[in-house]
């Protein structure tokens, strides 16, 4: 996994913060009275602590692109003088309404959607970001990106957590953006 995700650790550094950890501690101590169900959610809380201890190790972004290449962004409130100022344009865009079915990141699996979102477009036939650019591997919008692109981290996803629990942009947003701006969001900083 450290290869995997490029991080300059040794695995024994990871092993100590792991072999430490209370997921561990509880999988030795438990193994043999478990049932099969209770094993299985023990060998996933270990695996989440695995995956925190390594991506740990490298908390920088590599500017790698797997996440461009992993879906577009949604927009959010504080993301509406990128379009205001043409840095995304409406052509770039695509609604996802409640009750669609679409990607969720977070939990890696498709769900039905609980509210409107509008998103940048992917590239047809993939779910690649618009502005990435394959061939050079960088964001042609990356000095402006969106709030999304900002926050998400692949090494803590606790930022992106907080981005669940503000509204995304919606259709009638993009038709009166002063509604959006004044009706007091909150984003993860605050105020938008």
């Amino acid at each position: 996994m450290l290869l995997e995700i490029q991080s300059p650790a040794a695995f024994e550094s990871v092993w100590i913060e792991v072999s430490g950890s209370e997921p561990y501690r509880r999988l030795l101590n438990h193994w043999e009275p478990w049932n099969r169900k209770q094993r299985a959610n023990g060998w996933e809380g270990l695996a989440r602590r695995v995956e925190k201890a390594a991506y740990a190790t490298r908390p920088y972004c590599l500017k790698c692109g797997t996440c461009c290449r992993k879906g577009s962004p949604s927009l959010y409130p504080e993301d509406l003088p990128l379009l205001l100022r043409g840095v995304i344009r409406r052509t770039d865009l695509m609604t996802l309404r409640k009750g669609e079915i679409g990607f969720s990141n977070e939990q890696n699996e498709l769900i039905q959607l609980t509210r409107e979102q509008v998103k940048i477009r992917e590239k047809p036939g993939t779910r690649e970001c618009l502005f990435f650019q394959s061939e050079s591997g960088v964001c042609g919008i990356h000095e402006n990106h969106p709030l999304q692109c900002r926050t998400l981290e692949c090494w803590n996803p606790e930022g992106f957590q907080r981005l669940e629990r503000v509204r995304p942009l919606n259709r009638l947003d993009l038709l009166c953006p002063a509604r959006s701006r004044s009706s007091g969001n909150q984003g993860p900083r605050g105020k938008v």
